[in-house]
């Protein structure tokens, strides 16, 4: 179907009716999709206690979850870990909490009890929001559920791991003295 109409210069202009409906739909369904609401999970105010501990000890971790999207959040699973490196998180799930259905704007503390490594050195403490991808996050939002606690994980003491030295004379030699 053609239709008409005069531009701002007076100029006879011509177009097809399909075609000026089909970019107001697809005006329209972008404009739905992009203002939907969407759930963004963010970890804070991580701490942990005690800073220095004894291969295996505890170590309490606590943090704070917070929706800053715009829709609520599903049910989720926060994880800990404690790790040597300060750039990766990669490593076992030594804590899983779970995160109950958040709206947006709303929050909730949790901590976890965690075993340090059972070898000597220093560590970092990571938390993870939304571990499995259940929480209805876009990827876009999930790509900062990772955080890094500030400070590090001191263990020391005990065996810890390190290798012990002990030294023993090369040969024993036995006298017999006789009581006189």
């Amino acid at each position: 179907m053609q239709s008409g109409g005069s531009d701002h210069t007076g100029q006879r202009v011509s177009f097809k009716f399909g075609a000026v409906v089909s970019c107001v739909l697809t005006l329209l369904f972008w404009t739905s999709v992009s203002s939907a609401q969407t759930p963004h999970l963010v970890i804070q105010g991580i701490s942990f206690s005690p800073a220095s501990v004894s291969p295996g000890g505890s170590v309490v971790v606590s943090w704070t979850v917070k929706n800053q999207g715009s829709g609520t959040a599903s049910a989720s699973t926060t994880v800990v870990r404690i790790t040597s490196s300060s750039s990766s998180a990669a490593g076992t799930n030594l804590a899983q909490v779970s995160t109950g259905s958040l709206a947006a704007g709303q929050s909730v503390t949790q901590s976890a009890t965690v075993t340090a490594p059972s070898t000597a050195g220093t560590y970092y403490v990571w938390v993870i929001a939304d571990n499995y991808s259940t929480s209805g996050q876009t990827s876009a939002a999930a790509g900062n559920d990772i955080t890094l606690a500030p400070g590090t994980l001191t263990v020391s003491g005990g065996s810890g791991g390190a290798a012990v030295a002990l030294s023993a004379p090369r040969s024993v030699t036995a006298v017999r003295r006789e009581r006189t």
